[in-house]
């Protein structure tokens, strides 16, 4: 969607949306809606050899990830660091706030020198600053809103 949005803009956006996440979306809903007819298939084999191969498709990701997003010491340490925090203080605030500061660490520990303000970014991307505040404001409200909406007691379960 990024390539689709620096190349036509929103519309590249939309339409790289359109032809590459709509359909598997569709495709998984339809999925979980088959499974949910099926009833509790949690211990079921074909489940468990699911799980499986996503543990070994993530694994591989994150190896894949960590080689190209922690090329240097700084950075490994902050990622580790948020590693030992999210593993060691449970709560599902912890990785929000994990996250945060492994951000503001990042932003005063790898900064650049050499930046100035003359250097061309590498990925230009026109957008008014008004669709990136909207956008924002969404994300922000489906983050927090959605989980309250769940656990309010009108909410029928």
């Amino acid at each position: 969607m990024a390539i689709g949005l620096q190349r036509a803009g929103i519309l590249g956006l939309v339409a790289a949306w359109l032809g590459f996440t709509l359909p598997s979306a569709v495709l998984l809903f339809g999925f979980a809606l088959g499974v949910s007819t099926l009833g509790d298939v949690s211990q079921a084999g074909w489940v468990l050899g699911l799980k499986a191969a996503a543990v070994a498709v993530v694994g591989h990701a994150v190896l894949g990830m960590a080689k190209s997003l922690t090329p240097d010491a700084r950075r490994a340490t902050i990622a580790v660091g948020v590693l030992t925090v999210v593993l060691l203080v449970p709560g599902p605030l912890t990785m929000f706030g994990a996250m945060a500061l492994a951000g503001i660490a990042g932003f005063f520990v790898c900064r650049s020198p050499s930046t100035t303000e003359n250097d061309e970014p590498r990925f230009r991307v026109r957008l008014r600053p008004a669709v990136g505040w909207l956008s924002l404001a969404v994300f922000v409200m489906l983050l927090a809103g959605l989980p309250i909406l769940l656990c309010s007691p009108a909410t029928p379960r």
